[in-house]
């Protein structure tokens, strides 16, 4: 069965396609925004994103932008009332697999979801770039590059293996630390990742590894696989 989350900030036309795809006897899920995404991704088996561009919180190209280089694994169709020629150029250069404009007939809508998810069976998994290695607590790179981690960097990291697409919250960060969240101090988080970023763009040169996501949390922007 195919997995679809869709977003749309009209409440009424969310609630119309969600209960229209699970007619067709899809798997859906919606929200009015992309504030709840990346959890979502991570908890979720998503197929196929059908995105609105035009919403409250955070643009739809970006988010989309975004997904394209962290989840390439997952097919976006982009439904919008932006129905010039190039904003449909924009929508499919910024990482929509295919661009619908409103208002779109079921039949059609569904037609799209199931071609993307087609694409997104046949892509061949993700390589890990970089390789968590628990024996020593090492990040091994590219050409043979060596990085020996702290134990707090090791559990940083080890929780970015796990994150879906790189992504993770800073509650997700937190507890991986073995920290209370709500005792916490962010403020050691961010010391935290500023410090690991720093040692692997000296020891790589590889700058902005490990990007922030808004208020939540950071994404690390190549797979990194434990072993």
């Amino acid at each position: 069965m195919i997995h679809v989350h869709v977003i749309e900030d009209d409440p009424g036309l969310l609630d119309d396609i969600v209960f229209g795809l699970r007619h067709e006897g899809l798997e859906v899920s919606g929200a009015p925004d992309g504030s709840d995404l990346t959890q979502r991704l991570e908890r979720d088996p998503i197929d196929v994103l059908v995105l609105d561009l035009t919403l409250p919180d955070e643009d739809g190209l970006i988010i989309a932008s975004r997904l394209r280089k962290t989840r390439p694994n997952l097919g976006v169709v982009m439904l919008t009332g932006r129905s010039s020629l190039a904003d449909r150029v924009i929508g499919l250069e910024s990482g929509g697999d295919m661009y619908l404009c409103k208002p779109v007939d079921r039949r059609e809508l569904v037609a799209a979801i199931r071609a993307v998810s087609r694409r997104v069976v046949m892509l061949p998994p993700q390589k890990a770039a970089w390789i968590l290695e628990r024996e020593g607590m090492k990040l091994l790179g590219r050409e043979g590059v060596e990085i020996t981690l702290t134990r707090q960097e090791f559990l940083l990291l080890q929780v970015f293996s796990k994150a879906y697409g790189g992504e993770a919250s800073r509650k997700k960060l937190i507890e991986g630390l073995e920290k209370n969240f709500l005792d916490y101090d962010q403020r050691r988080l961010e010391t935290l990742v500023s410090r690991l970023r720093r040692k692997i763009a000296e020891t790589t040169g590889a700058k902005d590894i490990i990007r922030s996501m808004r208020t939540e949390g950071y994404l690390f922007t190549e797979p990194v696989q434990e072993r």
